[in-house]
């Protein structure tokens, strides 16, 4: 367990305010505070005033702080003085709700840890869990309802199994794990400033490339992507039409034009099949099935470390894909896709040499991991909000997206 458990002992002198009644626990009522405060402020402060709210519990990124004992009841799941909620549930408050981030992320790890011990105390199935919502109909447990409810439930049962559940979204190290629902590409060919949508990255790497007097770039790896409304330009046709079918540009390493040193390698590939599971494969031919692949550097392989100079760079990676600046990766977890953001702060100015990715990943628990293009070409959009380091005006050539 991540957190320490104490007791508050409310004040006798407050019974008939707070807690006027003996209980007999049958379930558990879960909410968020919406508010920062810590758990030991939220169950002092309950317990300083004279309003008829009350709860047994309040849990931070700390500490499980208990209030009320569990044979009085408390009033919090708003159904009134005779309501099951306020009757018979375990009020658990989990804080850090309003601000979210990393404090929220890891109180509600803690509270789903607490949460599954009381099931087994009681000898509970997990049906025994609600939201505040569930009796009074209010948006509440909102942020853990945000993130999904039958997430935490599923998080609540993995501790029960001994199993830690990652959360969909959390940050470790100082970079941010998102899980990717529905990832898709697109050929976008936009200034990043003005690219919309609610979740994206820039994604593959692309390499300059002249004809004639015209320059303009070309995928440096393996890329399959939707097209969209993209119109090819003319100079780019006589490049690009050939690989573009049913609205789907093939560009593979085979086909490269832009970098020889890819040219006809076995370059580190995220591959999207139309059925089964993503995966990650160094290849230079795009499989048949394939519904979406790019390319990037390698950084965890087979879930292990990758070797920079006897692995990664053979693959054609110049050391400067992987210096200190912002980056996206992707990962694979059970079958599942990642985006990993943030910025490197690698002390030897090469992550992977470093090993200062590999550090922070390294119990995450990924199958693969390979990194996108960076620096100026760094661009990251979270549930609407644009990550730091997304400012300039870098064209972004191909996008990946998820909902």
């Amino acid at each position: 367990m991540g957190y320490k458990q104490i007791t508050i002992n409310m004040p006798t002198s407050k019974y008939g305010i707070k807690c006027p009644y003996s209980m007999v626990p049958e379930c558990i009522v879960v909410h968020n505070t919406a508010n920062d405060a810590s758990a030991r402020n939220e169950i002092k402060y309950m317990q300083s005033n004279n309003k008829e709210v009350s709860f047994h519990f309040a849990i931070d990124d700390k500490e499980v702080v208990q209030g009320i004992s569990l044979i009085r009841n408390g009033w919090h799941a708003g159904d009134g003085a005779n309501g099951k909620g306020n009757r018979t549930g375990v009020g658990i408050e989990i804080c850090y709700s309003k601000s979210g981030g990393t404090r929220f992320i890891e109180a509600e790890k803690n509270a789903a840890a607490f949460i599954a011990s009381l099931l087994d105390t009681y000898g509970w199935g997990i049906d025994r869990v609600k939201k505040h919502q569930d009796f009074s109909g209010k948006y509440c447990p909102h942020r853990t309802l945000d993130m999904g409810w039958d997430r935490f439930l599923k998080m609540v049962e993995g501790y029960r199994k001994g199993e830690e559940v990652k959360p969909e979204d959390y940050t470790k190290g100082g970079l941010r794990f998102v899980k990717c629902k529905n990832p898709r590409l697109v050929y976008l060919d936009a200034d990043k400033k003005k690219i919309t949508g609610r979740n994206g990255c820039n994604a593959d790497f692309f390499g300059n490339y002249k004809r004639g007097k015209t320059t303009y770039t070309l995928p440096r790896g393996n890329l399959v992507c939707d097209m969209g409304s993209y119109q090819v330009p003319e100079d780019v046709r006589q490049d690009l039409d050939k690989h573009i079918g049913a609205g789907k540009l093939w560009y593979g390493c085979l086909d490269n034009a832009a970098d020889s040193q890819f040219r006809n390698k076995s370059v580190t590939t995220l591959i999207i099949p139309k059925s089964g599971k993503p995966y990650v494969a160094d290849t230079n031919m795009i499989p048949d099935n394939v519904k979406y692949a790019v390319s990037g550097v390698p950084c965890v392989r087979k879930g292990d470390d990758v070797d920079w100079h006897n692995y990664v760079n053979r693959q054609g990676w110049p050391a400067d894909t992987v210096r200190n600046t912002y980056h996206n990766w992707l990962g694979v977890r059970d079958g599942e896709v990642w985006l990993i953001t943030g910025q490197s702060k690698a002390k030897s100015g090469n992550m992977i040499y470093g090993m200062w990715f590999w550090d922070i990943v390294k119990d995450e628990g990924f199958d693969d991991i390979l990194k996108l293009d960076g620096g100026g070409s760094y661009y990251c959009k979270i549930d609407g909000k644009v990550m730091p380091g997304s400012s300039g005006w870098r064209q972004i050539n191909a996008y990946f997206a998820w909902d």
